[in-house]
C-alpha cells in the first residue's frame, strides 16, 4: 500500500513510519493520506513482535477516537498479550494503560509470572528512581500473586523491586504463600480473591486444545472433538496429597468443528455454524463458570489468536450443559482465504474458568 505526495513522489507505509505520516496527515488536515494510513493499520495489526506496533497505534486511537482502530487493536492486545510483551512498545506504555491491560482476567497470556517479568522490566526501563514508588503502588496490587508458584515468589522476593518496596509487595506475597499452605494441607477454605486469567501454561489446567488436520476436507459427522478437564477452583502450584474431587470441577468440552446433522431434517441440509458444548460432570452447588474459545490463524508469518467467543454460565443438577450453537460459521473457516486455518488445520482452545460457587441470597 502506498500514497503520492506531491513532492516526494511515493512513500511506501511501513510499520516503522506509518503513525508518524498519519500524525502529519492530522496536523495538516489531509483525509485522504489520513484514511490510507487507518486502512494500513488495520490490516497490519497481526505483526511479528519486532515491526508490532499495535501498542503505540492503540494509543493514538484512543487520543483520537478512532472507535473502530481502539477495538481492533484492543482485541489484538487481550488475545495476543504474550507477543505484545516482547514488543519494543511495551516499554512505552503509560502508567494508566498498563493498569488498563493488568485489571483485564480476560488476558490470554502464557502464566502470572511471566506478567510479572514485563512489569519489572518496563518499571525499571522506564522510570526514574523519584517516581518509581508512586507507579509499584499503583501497578504491583493489579498482578495476581495467588497463580505463582512459590519457587517464583521466591524469585520476586530476590528482585531489586522488592527488597526497595517491601511494603507494597508483602501483603500479597504473604497471601499467595497462605493460599499454597492452604489448599496444599487441604484446607477446604476460599483462600483468594484473585481470578484466573485465559492462561495457556499448562500448571493451571485450565484449558483444552484442539487440533483438526485437514479441516475443509472433513466430513461433518467425524468433525467431532471431545476432550475433559479437571478445572481447580483455585489455583495449587502441585496437586501432591491434594484431593483433587473436593477442590476441582470435571468438564467434558466437545467441539464439532462443521456443526452436527440433524438426522431429520426436512430438507437435509448440512449445518451451518461450528458448535461448542462444555458440560459439568461433578457439578458444585451455584457453579459459575466463564467459557472462552479461541482459533489460532497464521498471518504475516506470525501466529496468533484470530478468534474470539467468551460466555458466562450457570450450571446446577438440572443445568449441567453449556451450549452454544453458532460459534463461528463453516462458510467462514472454510472459505479460500480463510485466517483461522494454519496449514489446512484447525488450531483452538477451550478456557473453563470457575468464577464462583457462593450461594445465593435472595
Amino acid at each position: 500500500m502506498s500514497f503520492r505526495y506531491i513532492y516526494t513522489g511515493t512513500v511506501r507505509l511501513t510499520t516503522d513510519n506509518v503513525l508518524s505520516i498519519l500524525l502529519l496527515a492530522d496536523k495538516y488536515n489531509i483525509a485522504v493520506l489520513r484514511e490510507t494510513c487507518v486502512e494500513y493499520m488495520l490490516h497490519h495489526i497481526v505483526e511479528s513482535p519486532d515491526t508490532n506496533r499495535t501498542l503505540s497505534w492503540y494509543q493514538y486511537a484512543k487520543m483520537t477516537a478512532n472507535a473502530l482502530l481502539v477495538t481492533k487493536c484492543w482485541k489484538f492486545i487481550l488475545s495476543n498479550f504474550d507477543i505484545i510483551l516482547k514488543t519494543s512498545d511495551w516499554i512505552n506504555m503509560t502508567t494508566a494503560e498498563i493498569i488498563q491491560f493488568l485489571s483485564s482476567n480476560d488476558l490470554v497470556v502464557s502464566d502470572e509470572f511471566y506478567l510479572w517479568e514485563n512489569v519489572e522490566k518496563w518499571v525499571t526501563l522506564k522510570f526514574e528512581e523519584e517516581e518509581v514508588a508512586g507507579v509499584v503502588l499503583d501497578v504491583i496490587p493489579l498482578l495476581h500473586f495467588t497463580m505463582m508458584q512459590p519457587k517464583q515468589l521466591l524469585q520476586i522476593e530476590k528482585s531489586s523491586l522488592f527488597e526497595k518496596y517491601k511494603a507494597v509487595f508483602m501483603e500479597k506475597t504473604s497471601a499467595a504463600y497462605r493460599h499454597h499452605s492452604l489448599l496444599s494441607d487441604e484446607v477446604n477454605v476460599q483462600t483468594s480473591t484473585e481470578r484466573f486469567r485465559n492462561y495457556t501454561s499448562d500448571i493451571y489446567g485450565l484449558c483444552v486444545n484442539f487440533k483438526i488436520e485437514d479441516f475443509k476436507d472433513m466430513e461433518v459427522s467425524l468433525c467431532r472433538y471431545k476432550q475433559r478437564v479437571s478445572v481447580p477452583i483455585e489455583f495449587i502450584s502441585s496437586t501432591k496429597g491434594y484431593k483433587a474431587d473436593q477442590n476441582r470441577v470435571l468438564f467434558e468440552v466437545a467441539l464439532h468443528g462443521k456443526g452436527v446433522c440433524k438426522t431429520f431434517s426436512f430438507y437435509n441440509q448440512k449445518p451451518k455454524n461450528a458448535k461448542l458444548s462444555v458440560r459439568a460432570l461433578n457439578v458444585k452447588p451455584n457453579l459459575k463458570a466463564e467459557i472462552t474459545f479461541i482459533i489460532y490463524g497464521r498471518k504475516n508469518g506470525v501466529c496468533y489468536v484470530a478468534f474470539t467467543y467468551t460466555n458466562t454460565h450457570e450450571y446446577s443438577t438440572t443445568c449441567q450443559f453449556f451450549m452454544e450453537e453458532n460459534l463461528i460459521a463453516v462458510s467462514t473457516l472454510c472459505s479460500e482465504k480463510s485466517p483461522y486455518l494454519i496449514d489446512g488445520s484447525l488450531e483452538a482452545r477451550v478456557f473453563v474458568k470457575i468464577l464462583s460457587l457462593e450461594e445465593k441470597t435472595e
